[in-house]
């Protein structure tokens, strides 16, 4: 991008986009323009990448800061049935619990419906 508009330029804009996607090979196959080609996978790259830095940034997080916060007046019925709050968000007390019981991955999707808690990092990882 940076030759092509001859500046420093971070922004894919619309009249970059058909002179990127040429330049790197994307060409016309069947009916599908290179410029949709090219743009095609490049948000399937782009989601590849955002799914993969949510689940492995707070890992590298976690190995620099050390363990969540867990909540200091822990809620009984989350406890009985195997989470915690951490970070304010949902997580399993054992995360390998999910491969000898993987029907506990739905119990925690429906807790987090039912209290409208997002999923800590580290549950969507296990």
């Amino acid at each position: 991008m940076h030759y092509v508009s001859g500046r420093a330029e971070d922004r894919l804009t619309f009249d970059l986009q058909p002179v990127v996607g040429a330049r790197m090979g994307y060409t016309r196959h069947g009916r599908q323009d290179g410029v949709e080609r090219f743009m095609r996978h490049y948000f399937l790259t782009a989601r590849d990448v955002t799914r993969l830095t949510r689940v492995m940034e707070p890992a590298i997080i976690r190995q620099a800061v050390g363990e969540p916060a867990v909540q200091a007046e822990p809620d009984p019925a989350l406890l009985k049935s195997g989470f915690m709050l951490a970070d304010g968000q949902l997580l399993p007390i054992r995360a390998d619990d999910f491969d000898a019981e993987p029907i506990r991955m739905l119990r925690m999707l429906k807790l987090a419906r039912d209290r409208r808690l997002t999923l800590h990092p580290l549950a969507v990882r296990a």
